[in-house]
């Protein structure tokens, strides 16, 4: 036991003198979230340009076959923030765009085992009499609820929403409640 306690004192001891600043290499101090990681610090660098070079479209659309569906011109307002579109997912015959290095999808040995598996033997494509949706339908009210808690005008990169479809999005679902909830999505509407 008190070789236990005093390994807790050493530790604490060394977590007291951790600094809550860390330097950069010019010698300035940034802090960590500091006491209201809510709120943008004052100074905090900002992004105001959005560079693409020339292959970033490309690497983007990557195994997506043309033509471009319209939903993909969120990409036209994608900017320096994560997007898990552009970053490869699962490996193996999950990776359906091809963005992990080409591997066989099925091992012949296997062929007969995985003939049942759900999306079939080749998930990578489409099964010729899938249904497909034709149009996107939205009640009068998706506009407003999707737009909630944003100030006009409205920011160019909320463009994506005119091409939003019907697949998931975070942007109109509430994310962390109390004071991370910055668009009161989690309030009842009004």
């Amino acid at each position: 036991m008190q070789v236990a306690g005093a390994t807790l004192a050493v530790c604490a001891l060394l977590l007291a003198t951790i600094p809550s600043t860390l330097a950069a290499e010019d010698g300035s101090t940034h802090a960590i979230a500091g006491l209201a990681p809510h709120e943008r610090p004052v100074g905090a660098p900002f992004v105001s340009e959005v560079i693409k070079d020339e292959g970033w479209y490309s690497r983007a659309l990557h195994g997506v076959s043309e033509p471009y569906p319209p939903s993909l011109g969120f990409l036209d307002n994608q900017g320096n923030w994560y997007t898990p579109f552009t970053r490869p997912g699962m490996p193996g015959r999950y990776d359906i765009r091809g963005l992990h290095v080409a591997q066989p999808l099925v091992e012949p040995e296997k062929e007969s085992i995985r003939a049942t598996a759900i999306a079939g033997l080749t998930p990578h494509q489409r099964p010729a009499d899938a249904p497909m949706i034709n149009e996107v339908i939205r009640d009068e009210g998706w506009s407003s609820h999707a737009l909630r808690g944003v100030s006009e005008p409205y920011p160019p990169s909320l463009g994506f929403l005119d091409n939003q479809g019907n697949w998931y999005t975070p942007f109109t679902r509430p994310g962390m409640p109390g004071r991370y909830d910055i668009r009161g999505l989690h309030a009842p509407e009004s």
